[in-house]
């Protein structure tokens, strides 16, 4: 699905993470390469009731980490590998709902602060040595910012 979405500007997924069939558009996908097996996502998600921009980290194509920005009810999934052992969706931790600018800020706090704690706590040991340097850390947290903030303007205006 993933190599999908990457050669896509826009796509259409039925029954994403759901049993009940719901439409959900992901359009605007952008990639930062983090490493040979890490990849950093930033894309608009449109879905019913749901509206805004999404970031995810990969390794090996597993979600790792999401951040759903939307205007309402914004969230981050931490640890997903971890989490769809036990549950489809992964556990999920709601944010208030503030500026663009806010979670953008976030979003840029998540990969370098806590994106490391992912990679620590994956039950594959490899996933454990493929953290990326603090320095690409912190260039995928600047690309991310922009391109959370790009794409709300763009979408906005």
């Amino acid at each position: 699905m993933r190599g999908i979405l990457c050669r896509l500007d826009s796509v259409v997924i039925e029954g994403l993470a759901s049993e009940a069939p719901e439409r959900v558009a992901v359009t605007d996908l952008r990639a930062f390469p983090m490493g040979s097996d890490v990849e950093l996502t930033v894309y608009w998600l449109d879905r019913p009731g749901v509206l805004g921009p999404s970031a995810s980290v990969y390794w090996q194509g597993q979600e790792l980490l999401r951040m759903d920005l939307h205007e309402a009810n914004p969230h981050v999934h931490y640890g997903l590998a971890q989490a769809r052992l036990w549950r489809a969706g992964g556990e999920r931790i709601y944010l208030p709902e503030t500026p663009i600018e806010a979670r953008a800020e976030f979003a840029a706090y998540q990969i370098n602060r806590n994106l490391a704690w992912c990679f620590a706590n994956h039950p594959d040991q490899r996933a454990k040595r493929s953290l990326p340097d603090h320095a690409v850390l912190q260039e995928a947290a600047l690309w991310l910012h922009e391109r959370i903030l790009d794409l709300h303007r763009s979408k906005r205006s």
